[in-house]
């Protein structure tokens, strides 16, 4: 087995962060605020920060302003999503219709007339992209998408072998994962199991975010009564990153293990639970 080896593995699809809100100009700080910690966490910096706050309050106030008032009826959402080395934007909502080739045009040198046009304009100069896209019987979409000049990618978890994992917190993965119900009781001890990885009676494989928050795991455990019986087993995922294909790179690493990195190791009896 490899000493501390890690391998990049992509999270696909990507990492969505959403806000559901009310019609309600109360709500535009919260929005703007929303708009600015979400890109700040995938690495915006202070310019770019500044402009997505002054372009999220243009575009939520058009919204806002076009949509008749329900009281705290109706909600409308907003999706972060990394994308190209950006953020982009999404304000789903069921508001007034827009004819995007007859958007107001603003002229600088005849302001006073063009007016309408200036929140429309503001946008364009203050992001990447900007459009308008018609859902049909579910709405309209809003989009805005700022690319970032040092984005950090949170769309990435890294495989590391059991040398990490008992350093991680694996039994709190298998709360997540199963609460109280699953069988191996080691994998809710953490005595037990750091036993358990130093002995080798388990060989575990976790993934992880780069941040070092451990969402995936799984490990072939070997029977004390017999050496030569192994169970490859205790999968753990995280229910947000549950269908990603991430989780298979964790089952190559495992063949990998079984055929290269611990030839001497022959099992008799190896059996999958599920």
């Amino acid at each position: 087995m490899s000493n501390n080896s890690t391998d990049t593995i992509s999270n696909t699809p990507n990492a969505k962060i959403s806000l559901k809100l009310y019609y309600k100009l109360d709500f535009l700080h919260l929005i703007q605020e929303f708009v600015v910690e979400a890109a700040k966490a995938f690495g915006a910096q202070t310019e770019e920060m500044h402009h997505l706050r002054l372009a999220s309050e243009e575009v939520a106030v058009h919204i806002l302003e076009n949509y008749p008032d329900t009281g705290f009826e109706d909600h409308f959402k907003i999706t972060c999503e990394p994308i190209d080395n950006g953020v982009e934007f999404v304000f789903t909502n069921m508001g007034l219709p827009v004819n995007p080739k007859a958007l107001p045009d603003y002229d600088a040198d005849n302001p006073t007339e063009t007016e309408d046009g200036l929140k429309f304009f503001l946008i364009k100069k203050l992001v990447d992209r900007f459009e308008f896209l018609n859902e049909g019987n579910m709405g309209w979409k809003t989009v805005i998408y700022k690319q970032l000049a040092n984005f950090k990618d949170i769309n990435t978890f890294s495989g590391a072998t059991d040398r990490d994992a008992k350093k991680d917190n694996i039994v709190e993965l298998a709360y997540h994962t199963y609460k109280y119900s699953y069988c191996k009781k080691s994998f809710y001890y953490t005595d037990m199991l750091e036993n358990e990885l130093e002995n080798q009676q388990v060989v575990s494989y976790i993934a992880k975010l780069q941040s070092g928050r451990i969402v995936g795991h799984m490990a072939l455990m070997v029977s004390d009564r017999c050496p030569q019986i192994a169970e490859f087993g205790a999968a753990m995922i995280t229910p947000e990153f549950r269908g990603n294909k991430g989780f298979l790179e964790l089952v190559g690493m495992f063949h990998n293990y079984m055929t290269k990195e611990s030839p001497a190791r022959k099992f008799v009896i190896c059996c999958i639970s599920i």
